[in-house]
C-alpha cells in the first residue's frame, strides 16, 4: 500500500483542527481516514493482466513497444492508472512511464543475444483517490537482440546499386564457368568443345551442353570470440569539432566520445560486420561460410549459397570467452578451396597480443585472398589526441605497435582495413567486393 496524496492533505487538514478541536476528536477523525483508505485499497489489490508488444530487435536500433492492461474490474474501479517499464543496463524503453492503461513508446537494445524484460509495474489508485497499490506485470517477455541487420540491408541495397565498387563499375566474369546447367540444341556462334557427343549419338542432331558463367567465389568470414573481444569500446564514434569554449583556442581541434546507451561490445562490433558482409555475399551471389573461434573452434558453417541467414543466427548466441585465441588452428580448420576470399575479423592491439596470426595470415595467403578487419578504439583516438601527456604518450606507443603488426600482415599479401566500430561492416563490405573482383591494391586502408 502507498498513500496518495490526497490522502496526506486530507490527514493534514484534521491535524490542522487541532488548534480548535480536542486531540480525541482529531485522533478519531485520523483512524476514520486510515479505515477509509484501507476499504478504498481492497479495490485495486489484484494484479491486472497486462500484454507485451516486443517485436525482434537488431542492435542499437529502435523499435515499437507497447505493454497494454486487459480492461477488468480492477481497472474499471481505479481512479488512475500509472504503468511504468524498468530501463536496463542493455534495454531501454523511451518513455518508459504512461498514464492510463497503455504504454507506448520505443525500445532500444545496446546488446546482441537473448534478454529477458524486466516486467513493467502499474500503479492503481483507489475509486476514493486514498489509496494505491503498485503491482509487477506478469508476463515479460524474452526478447531476441540480433547484430545491426537494419545497417547491412542498407549495405545490401548499396552493393545491389554498385555503390560499395571502388571505380564504380560493375566487375565482369572472372572465369570460365564449369558449373553444368542444360543441354540444348547446338548453334552456330557456339563453342566447338560445348558439343554433347552422347546427346548428339542419343537424338540424332547436334547438342550443346551449357555451363553456368562461373562468377561467384567463396566467402568465408572468420571472427576471433576469445579474451580480446571480451571488452567494450567507450563509445562509437569520435567527434573532431571546433570549439571557443572551455579553454580551446578558435580552430583548435577537440576530440569527444558522444554519449551513447552505454559501452559497445567488442564482439558485437565484429559481429555486425559479419553479419553485413554475409547478407552482401547473398544478394551477389557468393557461397559464404562463418567460423567463430577462440583456442577452438565456438561456431561452424560451411560456404552454402544462400547462407546469409543462417549465420545471422548463428551469431546470436555468441558470446566472448576468456581464453587466447589460436590463430593457426583456425587457419587449419577453414576450407582448403581456392579462389576463396577470406576475411579475418579481429582485434589488432599489438604485436605481443597477435600471437600466431601473421602466420596464420600467411598461411591462408597461399591458397585465398586474405582481408584482415579490425575495429579502431575510439578511446585510443581520443587519448592519442587529448591533453594528459601520459595518456597521449600510451595511446601512440599502442598505435605504433600496431601499425608495425599491420605492416608484417600486409607483407604476407594480405590486405588489412580498419575503421571505427560504426562504419566498420561498410568497410569490410567494400574491401570484400573489391577483392573479390580483383580491383583493390594490397595496402592496408584506415578510415577514421
Amino acid at each position: 500500500m502507498a498513500p496518495t496524496r490526497r490522502l496526506a492533505g486530507l490527514v493534514a487538514a484534521v491535524g490542522a483542527l487541532g488548534l480548535v478541536a480536542p486531540i480525541s476528536v482529531i485522533s478519531a477523525l485520523w483512524v476514520v481516514l486510515f479505515a477509509v483508505a484501507l476499504i478504498d485499497l481492497q479495490f485495486v489489490r489484484t494484479a491486472p493482466a497486462a500484454t507485451y508488444t516486443v517485436p525482434p530487435l537488431a542492435r542499437r536500433v529502435a523499435s515499437s513497444f507497447r505493454v497494454a492492461l486487459t480492461p477488468s474490474s480492477v481497472t474499471r474501479r481505479a481512479s488512475a492508472v500509472t504503468i511504468r517499464q524498468p530501463i536496463g543496463a542493455d534495454v531501454r524503453v523511451t518513455p518508459n512511464t504512461a498514464e492510463g492503461m497503455t504504454l507506448e513508446g520505443s525500445i532500444t537494445a545496446s546488446r546482441r543475444g537473448f534478454h529477458q524484460l524486466s516486467p513493467a509495474a502499474a500503479r492503481l489508485v483507489g475509486p476514493l483517490g486514498l489509496a494505491s497499490m503498485v503491482h509487477e506485470l506478469a508476463g515479460a517477455p524474452k526478447i531476441t537482440v540480433h547484430a545491426d541487420i537494419p545497417n547491412a540491408h542498407r549495405l545490401v541495397l548499396a552493393a545491389r546499386r554498385g555503390l560499395l565498387q571502388v571505380d564504380g563499375r560493375n566487375r565482369g566474369p572472372l572465369g570460365i564457368g564449369t558449373e553444368f546447367e542444360a543441354v540444348r540444341e547446338y548453334r552456330p556462334d557456339d563453342d566447338v568443345r560445348q558439343i554433347n557427343w552422347l546427346a548428339t549419338a542419343r537424338t540424332g542432331r547436334a547438342m550443346s551442353t551449357v555451363y553456368r558463367q562461373e562468377d561467384d567465389r567463396d566467402l568465408v568470414i572468420a571472427v576471433e570470440s576469445g579474451r580480446l573481444s571480451a571488452g567494450s569500446f567507450a563509445g562509437e564514434d569520435v567527434r573532431l569539432d571546433e570549439s571557443l569554449g572551455d579553454g580551446i583556442r578558435p580552430g583548435e581541434r577537440r576530440l569527444s566520445i558522444p554519449d551513447d546507451l552505454s559501452s559497445t561490445s567488442r564482439l558485437d562490433a565484429l559481429l555486425d560486420a559479419v553479419v553485413a558482409l554475409a547478407l552482401v555475399a547473398d544478394e551477389v551471389g557468393d557461397r559464404v561460410g562463418f567460423l567463430a573461434y577462440d583456442s577452438d573452434e565456438r561456431a561452424r558453417l560451411n560456404p552454402q549459397r544462400r547462407g546469409g541467414q543462417g549465420i545471422v543466427h548463428a551469431v546470436l548466441s555468441l558470446t566472448p570467452s576468456l581464453v587466447e585465441a589460436d590463430h593457426s588452428k583456425a587457419a587449419l580448420r577453414l576450407p582448403a578451396v581456392r579462389r576463396s576470399v577470406v576475411i579475418v575479423l579481429v582485434e589488432l592491439l599489438d604485436e605481443a597480443n597477435a600471437g600466431g596470426l601473421v602466420s596464420a595470415v600467411a598461411r591462408l595467403q597461399a591458397s585465398h585472398d586474405v582481408i584482415v578487419a579490425t575495429p579502431d578504439d575510439p578511446a585510443v583516438l581520443l587519448a592519442r589526441h587529448g591533453s594528459r601527456p601520459a595518456l597521449r604518450l600510451a595511446a601512440e606507443d599502442l598505435m605504433t605497435d600496431r601499425d608495425k603488426l599491420i605492416s608484417r600482415l600486409t607483407g604476407t599479401g594480405a590486405l588489412v582495413v580498419s575503421a571505427p566500430p560504426h562504419t566498420l561492416a561498410a568497410t569490410a563490405t567494400r574491401a570484400y567486393l573489391s577483392r573479390r573482383s580483383g580491383r583493390l591494391p594490397k595496402v592496408h586502408t584506415r578510415v577514421q
